[in-house]
């Protein structure tokens, strides 16, 4: 059988190279191309070569042209629309990875119809999220640094997620292709950061053309949202499940601007009891034993305060959206219940508390202490914006954030950071950092702990 490589090499309908380059023009160029696509692979073949193995944050990042020029992308679209049978997608990943890791524009729109045959995305789907596997990602899996292991995952998802908008459609709309994503999550693959970054950037790609349809066929599954709490180690999850709320509305200079409500994400989130789960995960990896400067306890505690936060503003600031809800089931009050519990911190004051209490035992286990105060300082901070917002609805929907419990929480924990406060020169950075933030923003919103803290008025105050 044909490698795909071997049909690169001529253009449909071009005859061979019979004659001479000199009285030739065409095979001349033809021969240039030729060149191109060789050289291009020889380098791709000592790419791994000239890079270190940094870790895999930002390995990934597109800088260039899949197929190295129009040349062979005009040719991946003469092999796919040829329909002679000799395409599958292990042959397709291999080619792609033989050449560089970079896919273009117009090399992903030729692979549309190739892509978009429903038996097509299950494969890729199933080898994106580790349920089957074939012989280019064994052999990638044998690799020794980060970046070759992953390029099969890394080109998989970006097939989908970069492609056109009818790929992330029909995968919304489609049960069997979104229970992927279910299945991925209750799996041991969730455990793998790149893996679930790579899967969660399909995600968002979907979630952002469909979002309806899309948070409808995941949430359908009950257990979707605590699995996906399972897996919020993972820096990307944290990002996903705000998203499932709204979209943030890029073309507005304003940071308090977000799209329409995403109404099935709202109602899956808020029955799931999402707010808890998230709080109950950061203090389970609080009672963990610390293992170093960057462990995954710490990544956990990092991720789950960071969702939880960004789930109240959005849901804050969407609740009373004037636009059209996407998805609406009928009335609103339908879920006023739903986004009563995600707009409320009380899990996340509830892990102040907790953190605070671990830090008395041991300073120098602060860490929990700092992301649950950077959380809460980022809500507070939002409120302070919006009340001095210039917009109406802004203004409206500011109002409707309930802050009782996180005020509660701080002032019968005030003479405890009042006490960290003081010996500021004693404690790190990082932890003065969030702490100021805390009391600069409760001076600020909570009238009732502000009183208080108009003790540090003193002279014998500290001095930050």
């Amino acid at each position: 059988m044909k490698r795909l490589s071997q049909l690169i090499l001529r253009k449909k309908g071009e005859p061979p190279a019979e004659k001479s380059s000199e009285t030739r023009p065409d095979v001349r160029r033809s021969a240039e191309k030729v060149s191109a696509v060789e050289s291009l692979r020889r380098l791709s073949r000592n790419y791994s070569e000239q890079l270190s193995d940094r870790g895999t944050s930002n390995e990934f990042k597109s800088t260039g042209s899949l197929f190295g020029g129009n040349d062979v992308d005009e040719t991946t679209k003469l092999i796919l629309d040829s329909k002679k049978g000799i395409v599958t997608v292990p042959e397709l990943l291999e080619e792609l990875m033989s050449l560089t890791s970079i896919v273009s524009d117009e090399a992903l729109f030729n692979l549309n119809d190739f892509l978009s045959d429903e038996s097509v995305l299950k494969e890729c789907l199933a080898l994106l999220t580790g349920e089957s596997t074939c012989d280019v990602v064994k052999e990638c899996e044998q690799r020794t640094t980060a970046r070759e292991r992953y390029s099969y995952q890394w080109i998989l998802s970006t097939l989908i997620a970069c492609g056109p908008k009818e790929l992330k459609r029909t995968i919304a709309a489609n049960d069997e292709l979104c229970d992927y994503f279910g299945r991925f999550f209750e799996s041991q693959n969730a455990a793998d950061e790149v893996m679930t970054s790579n899967v969660v950037r399909v995600m968002l790609s979907v979630l952002h053309t469909q979002p309806a349809k899309f948070a409808a066929n995941l949430f359908s599954s009950d257990s979707f949202g605590s699995s996906l709490v399972r897996s919020i180690r993972c820096h990307s999850v944290s990002e996903l499940l705000p998203r499932f709320i709204s979209s943030k509305e890029f073309y507005t200079k304003n940071d308090l601007h977000y799209g329409p409500p995403i109404v099935p994400g709202i109602l899956g989130l808020g029955k799931g009891k999402i707010l808890d789960a998230l709080a109950d995960k950061f203090i389970e990896a609080l009672d963990c034993a610390p293992d170093g400067p960057s462990s995954s306890r710490e990544q956990i505690m990092d991720s789950a305060a960071s969702a939880s936060s960004q789930i109240s503003i959005r849901v804050m600031m969407v609740s009373g959206h004037s636009s059209k809800y996407i998805g609406d089931p009928g009335s609103v009050e339908y879920y006023l219940d739903e986004i009563d519990v995600l707009s409320n911190p009380g899990s996340l004051a509830r892990t102040l508390g907790a953190s605070l209490l671990k830090y008395q035992e041991n300073v120098d286990d602060y860490f929990g202490l700092s992301m649950a105060m950077r959380g809460i300082a980022t809500i507070l901070e939002v409120v302070h914006q919006g009340k001095n917002s210039d917009s109406v609805s802004i203004l409206q929907q500011i109002k409707k954030l309930n802050t009782s419990k996180v005020e509660e929480v701080l002032y019968s924990n005030l003479e405890s950071l009042q006490g960290i406060l003081r010996n500021h020169a004693q404690i790190p950075r990082t932890l003065k950092v969030h702490l100021v933030e805390l009391f600069m923003n409760m001076v600020r919103i909570c009238s009732r702990v502000s009183t208080s803290i108009n003790l540090f008025g003193t002279t014998d105050g500290p001095k930050i």
